[in-house]
Order: C-alpha cells, then sequence, then structure tokens
C-alpha cells in the first residue's frame, strides 16, 4: 500500500513538471495567438514625416532608432507576405513580420558580435491598407508592437521594447534579396548625386549598382578628378562616356568584367592612376605607351600572358602591378631592360608565376 501512494505521488510530480514546463514554453514563445489583431484601413497614408520608430527601455534609460524602408524590403512567397529589416552595424536591431490571410507573426531582436536574443512579444496592432496583394502592389501599413527581453531575472533588469509608425513597402517577387535591395540602393545614391550639383563634384564613386554598361548621367559629371567604378558589368560597354571627362586624372574600374582596355583612354592626357583589377583583360594593347601621364597603372588578377615592350615608353611610371594568382596573369618575361627604363619605379607587384630573376634589377635598386 505504501509502494502505491509512493508511486502516486511521484506520477503527480511529473504531471505537474509536464504542466510547468508547457507553460514555460508558451510563455516564450514569440507571439501569443491573443494578442494578433489585423484592421484593414483602405485610407491610410504614409507622410515623409511619418516613420517606423523603435524605443528601448532599461529604467530611465532610452534609446531610439528609426527603420526606413531602404533598409528593409517585402516580398511575396506563396501567398504570405514577408516584411524583413534591420539597422546598426556594431549593434543590429531587427524585425521580421509575416502576414498570412488573417495570420499575423512577428520577431523582433537585437544582435551584436557578443549577444543575440530575441524579444517576447506581448501584444500586437497591425493596420494594413488592403486585403490581399501582388507583386508590384505598394503595402502601407501601421504597426505597434511591444516586446520584453531579461537580462537579468533575479535583479528584475528587463528591456521593453516599442516598434510603433507607419511603412511604405513596394511588394517584391520571392526571389528578391538583401542584395538586390543594397544594388538598388547604389543607383538611387548615384541617380540623386547625379541631380544635385554634378559639376560640383570632383571624386565620385560607384560600387555594384547592377549596371549593365555606363550609365548615360555619367556625363553630368564634367569637372572629374577621380572616378571609381566597382562590381558593375561593363563587359559590352565601349567606355566612350569616359573620354569626355577631360579632367580626370585617376581612373579605376575594377571586377567590371572588362575585356579589354579601351583606346578612348588615350584622350585622357591628364589622367595619371589607371586602375584595372580583376578584370578579364587578355592584352595591353601597343598604344599604352601613349599615356604618358601615368604614374600608377594596376593591371592586377586579369588574364594577361605577355608584357609588350611599349610599356617602357611610360617614363614617369612609379608604381606598376600585374600580380596574379592560379590562372591570373600567367605572366612569365618582362621585356629585356625593362627596369633599366623604367627608372622611377618605386613599388611593383609581380603575377606568381614570375622567375624573381625577372626583376631582379628592381630587387637590387630596392636594397
Amino acid at each position: 500500500m505504501q509502494e502505491v501512494k509512493i508511486w502516486i505521488f511521484f506520477t503527480f510530480l511529473i504531471l505537474q513538471l509536464l504542466q510547468s514546463c508547457s507553460k514555460d514554453k508558451n510563455d516564450t514563445s514569440i507571439v501569443s495567438n491573443l494578442d494578433r489583431l489585423i484592421e484593414l484601413d483602405s485610407n491610410i497614408q504614409k507622410l515623409e514625416t511619418d516613420s517606423l520608430r523603435i524605443v528601448t527601455s532599461r529604467g530611465k534609460l532610452k534609446s531610439l532608432a528609426t527603420f526606413y524602408e531602404r533598409t528593409g524590403y517585402c516580398i511575396l512567397k506563396n501567398d504570405t507576405i514577408f516584411i524583413l529589416n534591420g539597422i546598426g552595424s556594431f549593434t543590429r536591431r531587427h524585425y521580421s513580420l509575416s502576414i498570412f490571410n488573417d495570420t499575423l507573426d512577428i520577431t523582433m531582436g537585437e544582435s551584436s558580435c557578443t549577444y543575440s536574443y530575441l524579444h517576447n512579444i506581448s501584444n500586437i496592432k497591425l493596420k494594413l491598407n488592403k486585403r490581399t496583394y501582388q507583386v508590384g502592389d505598394t503595402l502601407i501599413g501601421e504597426l505597434y508592437c511591444m516586446g520584453t527581453h531579461s537580462w537579468d531575472s533575479m535583479n528584475d533588469i528587463v528591456d521593453t521594447t516599442v516598434l510603433e509608425g507607419k511603412f511604405n513597402y513596394l511588394v517584391r517577387h520571392s526571389d528578391f534579396t538583401r542584395q538586390d535591395l543594397k544594388r538598388e540602393n547604389n543607383r538611387l545614391n548615384f541617380f540623386k548625386r547625379a541631380k544635385e550639383n554634378p559639376s560640383n563634384m570632383t571624386d565620385l564613386y560607384i560600387s555594384d549598382c547592377g549596371f549593365e554598361g555606363l550609365p548615360n548621367e555619367l556625363s553630368v559629371f564634367k569637372n572629374l578628378k577621380s572616378l571609381t567604378i566597382y562590381d558593375n558589368n561593363l563587359s559590352n560597354d565601349d567606355l566612350s562616356a569616359i573620354s569626355n571627362l577631360d579632367s580626370l586624372r585617376k581612373l579605376e574600374l575594377i571586377n567590371c568584367q572588362i575585356k579589354k582596355i579601351p583606346s578612348i583612354l588615350i584622350r585622357l592626357k591628364n589622367l595619371s592612376e589607371l586602375s584595372l583589377l580583376n578584370n578579364d583583360i587578355k592584352e595591353i594593347p601597343k598604344w599604352i605607351g601613349q599615356l604618358s601621364s601615368l604614374k600608377k597603372l594596376e593591371l592586377g588578377s586579369n588574364l594577361i600572358t605577355q608584357i609588350p615592350h611599349e610599356l617602357t615608353l611610360l617614363t614617369n611610371l612609379e608604381m606598376l602591378s600585374i600580380y596574379g594568382y592560379k590562372n591570373r596573369n600567367q605572366i612569365n618575361k618582362l621585356p629585356p631592360l625593362f627596369f633599366e627604363k623604367l627608372k622611377h619605379i618605386q613599388s611593383f607587384y609581380p603575377p606568381n608565376c614570375m622567375d624573381s630573376i625577372e626583376y631582379e634589377a628592381y630587387t637590387q635598386r630596392e636594397n
């Protein structure tokens, strides 16, 4: 009889423990079904002064940040709307929202190099301008969301975070990624600069815009002295638009899939620095010797196999890079008396396959 009582007692404890674990699991879920609320407001609008702000409070301390549309995006995938946004570099705050019919889920969190956590969401209120969406539609919403995170339960140190405000997103196809968003923002920044006093700009950096060829707007930057184009596809462009930039002294076309050095460079009489790193150039043209003002020439990581003797006509050259690894720049020899003719070279970067005896004269000069 006593054994039966002991067995019943332990069974009761196990049941209580299971219920407790189940309760804890529900309490720490990101969103409770009871807290979801979606309203339809076809008249909702987002003004330029409206924003979606996140405010975190710990006691009397508060921090505030704003989520902008350009830092996030909205996609439609399998009849579900997903909104993803994140801000910050060292400390990053982020939220994601998924909407399917009248079902709403949200995650909200913070991360850095030393920690990462999600908030426990207590309630959500969301207004939308439409009930259903298609790719190309504009999604306008007003969101209120509150969450908490316990840093120290023993000392009752809790962060309370409120995400509140309006947002406006273009609904994208499901294959739209954060990289696509980055390129889109880079393009918008370029076109913005092209409209705002371009004649006053002397330095221009165009990186990863998804351009396939030079944009026509480049011609408005009449007084450029330095132009860098990085990670855009210029493989089918003759680059003639650059020839109109008469004041150009520094030109960098890096990782742009360029197949040959454009002859229009001859027109750039003031060009002293030319960088064509990491392209698909197979040959250095003989007219290269006409770029007599060049002091710096970077042709590293291309498909070059031979250096023409006309390169030695660049007597003002101070830096030359032709480095290459594996199948890049398989250059074994230099023209005779190469460094004797290029007396001003202070920095030289050879390909990995080249025997050091080829640039022994440069090495001795350095020593």
